[in-house]
């Protein structure tokens, strides 16, 4: 009798493995083709109730997902042509220090105003002292103001003439994160 309950047991062990085994199987299928970006390729929704509502809720989750991605490329693209189009110069720039105090600085991003409003180009990733030589020396104060931006965190507007570009701009510079300031400017040379 033991050895009928256990075999009846068994069976019905079997039988439920068997018949979770196809749906589960064929949802761990559809994992490669929706990792790889393939947005047509569901999880399918048999078997069970519970893995039936398994697969829905998976495929529920990565639609949103994909929803999102969407939404924040588009946004990107919003911000990338407002950046690229706007009339005054941006410049992304991290802050060096020797001896605690700003030296120099490094373009990390700039607009196409930058270089239209400032005539240098291809500075992403140099130093301005390698762009505008003797820029430290002639222009103390910008890396001050520049430095205390990054320090204290508080913006700051200024006016000021680079005399090596022979142009006055109109700054203001804020600090995005640590260690990093932002500055957008204006050529205000005929007004001076």
């Amino acid at each position: 009798v033991l050895a009928l309950v256990v075999g009846g047991v068994l069976a019905l062990a079997w039988v439920s493995v068997a018949r979770l085994a196809k749906p589960i199987t064929a949802i761990a299928a559809a994992v490669p083709a929706r990792s790889e970006g393939n947005e047509e390729a569901e999880f399918p929704v048999a078997g069970p109730n519970e893995v039936a509502d398994v697969a829905r809720e998976l495929n529920r989750l990565i639609e949103i997902r994909a929803r999102k991605e969407r939404e924040l490329s588009e946004s990107e693209a919003q911000y990338r042509h407002l950046f690229d189009n706007m009339l005054e110069g941006v410049a992304y720039c991290r802050m060096l220090y020797e001896d605690g105090k700003p030296r120099d600085f490094v373009y990390l991003k700039v607009n196409g105003a930058f270089e239209r409003l400032t005539g240098l180009n291809n500075v992403v990733g140099k130093k301005v002292s390698d762009v505008i030589a003797g820029i430290q020396q002639s222009n103390p104060e910008m890396f001050e103001i520049y430095g205390s931006v990054v320090r204290t965190g508080e913006p700051a507007s200024f006016e000021i003439n680079v005399g090596t570009l022979n142009v006055w701009f109109s700054i203001t510079a804020y600090r995005p994160e640590e260690g990093h300031f932002v500055a957008v400017f204006s050529n205000i040379t005929e007004r001076k």
